[in-house]
């Protein structure tokens, strides 16, 4: 339950950063691969400020976990 809450909560996070155009930024971000571009009429996601904030730090949570061996 404890981890379903947090896979719950990066859902949400994901979503308020624009769904897929979030997702592939993240994706950039916490693992150096693929790109956040978006075809129209998605928007790009720009997460300049998002480091420092309590979604970052769920998400890089959740990021540490994927790579633990």
């Amino acid at each position: 339950m404890e981890l379903q809450e947090k896979f719950s909560q990066a859902d949400w996070i994901v979503s308020q950063l624009g769904g897929i155009g979030g997702l592939k930024a993240l994706i950039t971000t916490f693992f150096g691969y693929g790109n956040p571009a978006v075809r129209g009429p998605l928007k790009p996601v720009d997460l300049v400020n998002f480091s420092g904030t309590r979604s970052y730090d769920i998400i890089a949570g959740l990021t540490e976990m994927e790579n633990v061996p």
